[in-house]
């Protein structure tokens, strides 16, 4: 038996203010009561202490699943990787991950144009180090981190987002990262 129960069991009696051994009626009452109790606390969407979970927005879902594409828990780090439309590449460890939405006010304009959704997200860390292809040879110190823009929007039912810089994010291979 659950503590739960044993406590709404034990609740249950108190109340009732009987001795089992004058009232069978009471027992069988109370074994009914406690039946219902199990029977209750047993569903797996009951807890006891713990408040329904409120469901995330759709964008932010959404959000969620591309952040998750372009930015990889590897070890006690979360890496990146940038492609540079100029050419090479920038790999990125970050200590401390976290992002902020930041949503944009849709205006009559924008839903013209078929702009449902629009937000712009704060991507940091505590710190972080780097290394670019063609130019550092080898991991940048760790520094604080200053953070980057993701800019998301959804128009007419696609979603579009870009990152601040000229490039794009690509997968990311925990492997080529170094673990301290």
């Amino acid at each position: 038996m659950h503590a739960i129960e044993c406590h709404l069991f034990g609740r249950f009696i108190r109340r009732m203010n009987f001795k089992i051994k004058k009232d069978v009626n009471m027992v069988k009452a109370i074994l009914q009561g406690l039946l219902l109790i199990i029977l209750i606390t047993a569903h797996p969407g009951f807890s006891a202490q713990s408040k329904p979970k409120k469901a995330k927005n759709k964008y932010v879902v959404i959000i969620d699943s591309l952040i998750n594409k372009f930015y990889v828990k590897c070890g006690p780090y979360t890496c990146s990787k940038f492609v540079f439309e100029s050419g090479g590449y920038c790999l990125s460890m970050t200590k401390g991950f976290s992002y902020k939405i930041e949503p944009n006010p849709i205006s009559e304009a924008d839903k013209m144009n078929g702009i449902q959704y629009s937000a712009d997200v704060l991507l940091q860390g505590s710190v972080s180090k780097n290394l670019k292809t063609g130019r550092d040879s080898d991991w940048s110190e760790w520094r604080e981190d200053v953070g980057a823009w993701m800019f998301v929007k959804l128009i007419n039912g696609s979603i579009n987002y870009s990152f601040e810089g000229e490039g794009y994010h690509d997968s990311v291979d925990c492997s080529i990262y170094p673990t301290k």
